[in-house]
């Protein structure tokens, strides 16, 4: 039987009382809001990751897996779910699987760049490990030992690099895989009739893609029923897997809640 899947929106206090209003209207009417009381900013991601993982670990603790994905990441559902059913029959458990970087380091030069982090707010020259938080799938076992590990890992303001912190203190594993895209096939640019929907359906996630590209390639790939002639299929299995010394190997390798 296919995995069952359930999603929700992680939102921070919003800005105003009309936005507020309008998080209300949607909540009420598909129950899909899971909202909590800092305000919604970049720097605040890691609050609201760690939220989302409490949720899941709290609200949905029969679930496998849990799939965070940001607001502009295409997500091919159908692959989704012929992805996880490989990982639960491989017993899969012990790991975050995504676009895993194998060396990142802080960047220290301008202040203003979006990313800037200061000594005094990260003094080593090199991050752990870790997958980039655009999009990654992760266990339950692996999302209930990091809310475990979350009071001990220091905090730091953007998100994916605080997970590969929290990561460095458990024995769980970083696993590239090449079906998370952190580029896209250009979809913002697409018209109808150039949507390559036998290649967009074989990539499991792609990154920095805008709501009218989604819809475009919704319309033209699901919604005309593209996908049921043509079933995405996965490719041979096969993962980089990095532990949280670095050290790189090849590795052959019911509820899935998507928090968005």
């Amino acid at each position: 039987m296919a995995p069952r899947m359930r999603y929700v929106f992680v939102l921070g206090a919003a800005h105003t009382t009309e936005t507020q209003a309008a998080v209300d209207q949607e909540s009420e009417k598909f129950k899909d809001i899971v909202q909590q009381d800092f305000y919604e900013a970049y720097h605040n991601l890691t609050i609201k990751t760690i939220m989302g993982l409490e949720y899941a670990v709290k609200y949905c603790p029969n679930a496998k897996f849990v799939l965070k994905a940001d607001s502009d990441v295409f997500v091919n559902v159908p692959l989704l779910m012929s992805y996880v059913t490989r990982k639960i029959k491989a017993k899969s458990f012990n790991s975050i699987f995504g676009h895993c970087n194998v060396k990142h380091s802080p960047k220290r030069w301008p202040k203003t760049n979006k990313w800037y982090v200061g000594r005094d707010e990260y003094n080593q020259t090199a991050y752990p490990q870790y997958c980039q938080g655009g999009k990654y799938l992760l266990s339950m076992t692996v999302a209930a030992g990091l809310v475990r590990v979350a009071p001990d890992t220091p905090f730091h303001k953007l998100e994916d690099t605080w997970i590969g912190l929290a990561m460095s203190l458990t024995t769980f594993k970083n696993k590239h895989e090449n079906l998370f895209r952190f580029t896209n096939y250009n979809f913002n640019a697409m018209q109808p009739l150039s949507v390559p929907c036998n290649s967009v359906l074989r990539t499991l996630t792609t990154h920095k893609t805008k709501m009218s590209a989604m819809k475009l390639v919704w319309d033209k790939c699901y919604k005309d029923k593209w996908l049921y002639n043509n079933k995405p299929k996965l490719p041979p299995a096969g993962v980089i897997e990095m532990d949280n010394d670095g050290v790189i190997d090849s590795n052959n390798n019911d509820t899935i809640p998507l928090l968005s």
